[in-house]
């Protein structure tokens, strides 16, 4: 009788041992959802009543905060004389545009362009552009771009002339590394995870 109880005191450790660290991975697998969710939200950033970026743009693994700017390439991408001189290749150039137009088209029919840092006109078309290249014969540069114009809005490639040139229908955009915050409750959840492995320790007072 000793040896059964024994034995089914040892069966009941060890099951609650695999409930427990199952329960940590459940945790640590919702930790990571409500964190990619919630920490990575992109929202408009207003100054009075101008657009003047957007933060939390995820390009491939990284998360950037956006602003809009009325400048020259000259001014913005100095000396705006080769590809080099630009924060993107093509195709990031690309996702960043994507990933702009997927905020703007949220905010509806009743968006305002003219809002938008840098935009003083619309019309036919109104861009923000994110530039790639540069081709100083010509006196040009090669943008992915975003008609913020229409609704919803239309992705494009578009050349402007004149690197030294402020345009009143466009914007060019420059990125910087957002600073990445932890959400409320990726706090409860750390903290639901250190009281579960202080379980298991003390559970496993060898280990």
């Amino acid at each position: 009788m000793n040896a059964q109880n024994t034995w089914k005191q040892l069966s009941v450790s060890v099951n609650n041992r695999s409930f427990i660290k199952g329960s940590i991975h459940t945790l640590f697998s919702i930790f990571f959802l409500v964190y990619s969710i919630s920490g990575h939200a992109s929202t408009l950033a207003w100054s009075g009543d101008s657009i003047i970026g957007v933060n939390g743009i995820v390009i491939g693994n990284n998360t950037y905060d956006a602003y809009f700017d009325e400048r020259s390439c000259e001014s913005i991408f100095s000396p705006c004389t080769s590809d080099s001189d630009f924060q993107f290749s093509s195709t990031e150039a690309s996702l960043a545009t994507m990933a702009l137009q997927t905020v703007f088209d949220l905010q509806g029919s009743s968006f305002d362009p003219l809002k938008i840092n840098g935009i003083d006109q619309c019309l036919g078309a109104c861009y923000v552009a994110v530039p790639y290249k540069v081709d100083v014969s010509f006196n040009r540069i090669t943008s992915a771009a975003l008609n913020v114009l229409q609704t919803p809005t239309s992705l494009t490639s578009i050349q402007s002339f004149g690197t030294n040139v402020e345009f009143s229908n466009m914007a060019f955009v420059t990125f910087t590394p957002a600073a990445v915050t932890i959400p409320a409750s990726g706090w409860l959840f750390g903290a639901g995870l250190l009281g579960l492995l202080g379980m298991t320790r003390r559970k496993n007072p060898n280990k």
